[in-house]
């Protein structure tokens, strides 16, 4: 399969020249990097011959038998044959093919978010909401509750510093981290995500946190456990180390957004909170060492987090479900803005940038919570309903250091 990777890495590296979003990282040899090429040749995309070169690789990975292989190979022949279809899916996307929000996700993710009762969960929302205490509207009574958490800009770098040690020592518990990792953390803006990993090989990364929306002290941990430990960067430096460097499996070198490995990767990144905190040793964590940091009092906050928690799950599923709208040209931009913030009570601010999100990256969004949901099922039916921590951990560092994609996880 050694050349099979091969040239799956370099294909997808010429799919990258066309898209600016498609390579998320690449660390593998820099003489397999292709030229890059001018903006009017960027406007004639080679379909034809990139097609050519994914179905090639497939009709080789269709003639390798996964019997005479051995558990890993299976489990890296599933993974290659997934995506290089999804690389193949992505030449589609490029040469003007139309896919819908359901049909893309399968595609490049190979899963699917299951389609939500709207008006169940806007009736659900609208309840919570209008049972907040204050005067004014749901929008104005919700950001009453968060504006006094939300953390000084002057007081950010220094709390993102010690939060993201407190996620490593924790992790650091469980996991013996390389040696020799190491992150760096940038404060950016003018993004339509809320935060980033950067893997730039041999277990670093370039973490940045885009500041358009002020963070509020419950999101720290979470964006810090999600793209750092033991999220992004601790899963992209065990693939690096144990597949690319020890086994020599080049596929590893290479992070295609639009890949099956995001499902995984978010999945991942969404679970390692509960993973390595509990919800009260967390809420501990903030208020005895980050809110003394920034300054903030903690009266109201468990209040804060209680009703954020009651919201969270039904607001990230009618955020998908008007994002798939909206894909799908079911809703115009003018409208999917309106619901945004008539449903959710966003900001025009904050509801643009949802939107931008989508116009970026697509269907993208189902690998936060359709990702999370199936590693949380998995891990509950590893432990058989005698979870501890500790067996919680065991199956979460299985998914953390095996090539898996969405379907070797579902029952």
């Amino acid at each position: 399969m050694d050349g099979i990777a091969e040239k799956y890495v370099k294909l997808v590296l010429e799919i990258g020249l066309y898209d600016k979003y498609y390579i998320d990282a690449y660390h593998g040899p820099d003489e397999w990097k292709p030229e890059e090429i001018s903006e009017d040749k960027a406007k004639n995309f080679p379909s034809e011959e990139l097609r050519q070169k994914a179905e090639e690789l497939l009709t080789k990975l269709n003639a390798i038998r996964p019997a005479e292989l051995d558990e890993m190979e299976k489990y890296r022949h599933s993974f290659l044959y997934a995506h290089v279809a999804a690389a193949l899916g992505n030449i589609e996307r490029l040469a003007g093919v139309k896919m819908t929000f359901e049909d893309e996700s399968k595609i490049f993710y190979g899963a699917t978010a299951p389609k939500a009762d709207v008006e169940f969960l806007r009736s659900e929302i609208k309840e919570m909401l209008t049972s907040l205490p204050g005067q004014g509207t749901a929008a104005e009574r919700l950001e009453s509750l968060r504006s006094p958490f939300i953390i000084p800009s002057e007081k950010l770098d220094t709390i993102m510093q010690v939060a993201v040690e407190e996620c490593r020592r924790r992790t650091a518990l469980s996991i013996d981290l390389p040696e020799h990792e190491s992150i760096e953390i940038e404060l950016v803006s003018n993004q339509p995500w809320g935060a980033y990993n950067w893997y730039k090989g041999n277990a670093h990364s370039l973490i940045q946190l885009n500041t358009d929306r002020p963070s509020t002290m419950d999101y720290m941990v979470n964006y810090l456990s999600h793209e750092v430990y033991p999220g992004h960067h601790l899963h992209l430096s065990l693939m690096d180390l144990d597949f690319a460097q020890e086994r020599g499996w080049v596929e590893f070198t290479v992070s295609p957004l639009y890949a099956p490995l995001s499902f995984i990767a978010e999945g991942i990144a969404e679970v390692g909170g509960s993973i390595i905190f509990t919800e009260a040793e967390r809420t501990q964590f903030e208020k005895e060492v980050l809110f003394p940091i920034a300054g903030l009092d903690t009266n109201g906050y468990s209040y804060y987090k209680a009703i954020q928690k009651q919201l969270s799950k039904s607001t990230t599923y009618l955020r998908l479900e008007i994002s798939r709208a909206y894909f799908d040209g079911k809703l115009t931009r003018e409208q999917a803005t309106e619901q945004l913030m008539n449903d959710l009570s966003y900001t025009n601010q904050r509801a643009n940038q949802a939107l931008d999100f989508v116009d970026a990256y697509g269907s993208y969004i189902i690998n936060y919570s359709t990702g999370e949901d199936l590693l949380h099922q998995y891990i509950n039916r590893k432990v058989q309903g005698t979870y501890t921590p500790q067996k919680a951990w065991e199956v979460f560092e299985q998914i953390l250091r095996t090539p898996v994609i969405a379907s070797d996880l579902q029952e």
